[in-house]
């Protein structure tokens, strides 16, 4: 599950490198797993922004593939699943060919502000201007997501 032939890197109009689909996908499909190094907060090559949080001290670093270039979005259309050290990307509704793949970077993430802080630039009308962690997100946020049940169980313990 690796590689999707169905999703391909595009240059998306004032965002920059994102990825898009170029079929129609229904909702809750599975459509890519990520991969990459695993390593835990003392061993992190790079920043907190270069890993993908997928354990309460577990990150997966980069791949060098298709997965790096997945975007935030404050109003995603996919969501992590994590079990044990895999990440896979799911849809969580039917998403139309022709458009952007995102999920949400802090559902994964318990990191503090002072770790993990990104500017956020996925233009949603919802759009929190920053990305951080879990606990920084609204109350409204945290109930859609958590009525999903798409929250990792390490951030909300």
């Amino acid at each position: 599950m690796h590689f999707n032939p169905n999703l391909k890197i595009a240059n998306l109009p004032g965002k920059g490198d994102g990825v898009i689909t170029t079929v129609s996908i229904k909702e809750n499909i599975p459509i890519f797993q990520f991969s990459g190094d695993l390593f835990n907060k003392n061993n992190m090559i790079h920043g907190y922004s270069d890993h993908l949080q997928i354990g309460p001290d577990k990150f997966m670093g980069p791949s060098g593939g298709i997965d790096d270039y997945i975007n935030h979005s404050c109003n995603p259309n996919c969501v992590l699943h994590l079990v044990a050290n895999r990440a896979i990307l799911y849809t969580i509704m039917p998403i139309a060919a022709g458009t952007e793949i995102t999920y949400d970077y802090s559902i994964t993430s318990n990191d503090s502000k002072n770790d993990f802080n990104m500017k956020c630039n996925c233009k949603e009308h919802n759009c929190r201007k920053f990305i951080s962690g879990y606990q920084y997100l609204d109350d409204e946020t945290k109930n859609r997501y958590e009525n999903l049940r798409i929250v990792p169980k390490y951030i909300l313990k």
